[in-house]
């Protein structure tokens, strides 16, 4: 079968999802799908007006995707069943506004609660996915433009991918971070609800931290003005409620300034550097490397329910890192 030209919109009409073509062989039991796109129909700052709260706005494209050992009888019918997934170059962008109304939305499901959803048999092998870069932009109340933080060259490998019961789904991912830190982490996520309980872990190398500023200094207030991570190792579990575990951040000559993200990243007035002043000599650790006085992070977070398991796992990490430099919220 050989389908091409496809095109649709959303049942909202916000996106145009597209593909060039779509084959699938009987025989062989091989798919793929060429030049999947996922195009908005508004401005990305539009899009949360339209929707009445803050969203997310997605441009995506997928270039291939293959599937390899796909019982094709069963498709559409009872079953997905394959013995891989492929996909190939990856570019996305994701942004959300958060100056808008944030909506009391249902809460979000994790993995393990969304088979429920799905009257299918579900079995995949092994999935990878190769040459991804996607960027996440997010503009707060205050900040005259959006902050943003890249992850390039991301690759995952992962398997298997089963809706039966007690079925678990390893997940290795690497990524460059900012195009700079090789960020590695291993995820053991339950894919069903006979168990709640996930595992995950990983390490973030050779980071100049002062690639984080086009995200911290628009969304924190904070400009990192010099600071090296030689390691950061995060090792935490969670259940549907809250995570628990440790972060081990090494670094070195940490140096931070808190600005005025209204005033595009230029320092702000006294008030700033008061709050630079006491933060670099009473609070942040310059430094943490091995040895007696090293502090060990502490991951613990209570998860919102309204937010994704991404912002769960970020949250849970982000608790670790303020833990280990002494950084707190600008009040």
């Amino acid at each position: 079968m050989i389908f091409t030209g496809i095109a649709c919109r959303t049942p909202d009409s916000l996106y145009t999802i597209s593909c060039d073509s779509i084959v699938v062989d009987h025989t062989s039991g091989r798919a793929q799908a060429k030049a999947l796109k996922i195009t908005p129909r508004v401005d990305k700052y539009k899009i949360g007006h339209v929707k009445g709260h803050e969203t997310d706005w997605i441009s995506a494209t997928i270039n291939r995707i293959d599937v390899n050992g796909l019982l094709t009888n069963k498709i559409f019918k009872d079953s997905i069943v394959a013995r891989s997934l492929n996909i190939n170059n990856v570019s996305m962008v994701v942004f959300r506004d958060k100056r808008l109304e944030f909506c009391n939305v249902p809460d979000k499901l994790m993995p393990n609660e969304l088979p429920g959803k799905l009257n299918t048999v579900l079995k995949i092998d092994a999935l990878q996915l190769t040459g991804a870069d996607i960027t996440y932009q997010e503009h707060v109340a205050g900040a005259k433009k959006a902050g943003e933080i890249s992850f390039n060259d991301l690759k995952v490998k992962a398997g298997p991918l089963s809706n039966a019961p007690g079925s678990v789904l390893s997940l290795n991912a690497s990524t460059r971070v900012m195009n700079r830190g090789v960020l590695n982490a291993n995820f053991r996520i339950p894919v069903t609800p006979q168990s709640n309980h996930y595992e995950i872990n990983g390490s973030l190398r050779n980071m100049e931290l002062t690639g984080f500023n086009p995200m911290m200094n628009y969304v924190a207030g904070v400009n990192i003005k010099s600071g090296v991570s030689h390691r950061l190792d995060f090792d935490f579990s969670h259940d549907l409620e809250r995570s628990t575990g440790e972060l081990r951040f090494l670094y070195e000559n940490l140096n931070v300034q808190f600005i005025d993200s209204g005033k595009q990243g230029l320092p702000g007035g006294l008030d700033d550097a008061i709050a630079t002043f006491i933060a670099n000599t009473f609070v942040i650790k310059a430094s943490n490397t091995p040895g007696e006085k090293m502090r060990v992070g502490k991951i613990e977070f209570e998860r919102n329910k309204k937010k994704s398991c991404f912002n769960y796992w970020w949250k849970s990490i982000l608790s670790g890192i303020k833990s280990s430099t002494g950084i707190t919220e600008k009040s």
